[in-house]
C-alpha cells in the first residue's frame, strides 16, 4: 500500500470514527419550540396561582373592612350608652341632693 492510499484511510477513518454528531437547524429549532412551549405552560400555572392569590386577598380585606366596621359601630353604641348612664347617674344624684334637701 502506497503512503498516499494509507494516508486517506486514516483520513477517512479518523473522520468516521471520531466525527461528533451534528445537529441540523431543524433537531435545534425543534428543542428550542419545545422550551418555549414548557415555558409558556409554566408561566400560565404561575397566572393562575397568582389570580388565586389576588382572590384570596381581596377576600381577606373585604373580610377586614366589614369586621372594622362591626368594631366602628359598637364603639359607637357604648359611647352612646355610656352617655346615657352619665346623664342617668347625674340625674339619680340630682334627686338624691333633692330628697336630702327636702328633709
Amino acid at each position: 500500500m502506497s503512503t498516499l492510499t494509507l494516508c486517506a484511510v486514516l483520513v477517512v477513518l479518523g473522520g468516521v470514527l471520531s466525527s461528533e454528531p451534528a445537529c441540523s437547524r431543524f433537531h435545534f429549532e425543534e428543542q428550542t419550540l419545545s422550551k418555549v412551549i414548557r415555558f409558556e405552560f409554566i408561566m400560565e400555572k404561575m397566572r393562575d396561582e397568582i389570580k388565586e392569590v389576588e382572590k384570596r386577598i381581596d377576600d381577606k380585606l373585604k373580610t377586614i373592612e366589614g369586621e372594622r366596621q362591626t368594631i366602628l359601630n359598637e364603639r359607637q353604641t357604648i359611647q352612646v350608652n355610656f352617655s346615657l348612664f352619665v346623664i342617668i347617674y347625674l340625674i339619680n344624684i340630682y334627686c338624691i341632693a333633692f330628697v336630702f334637701n327636702k328633709l
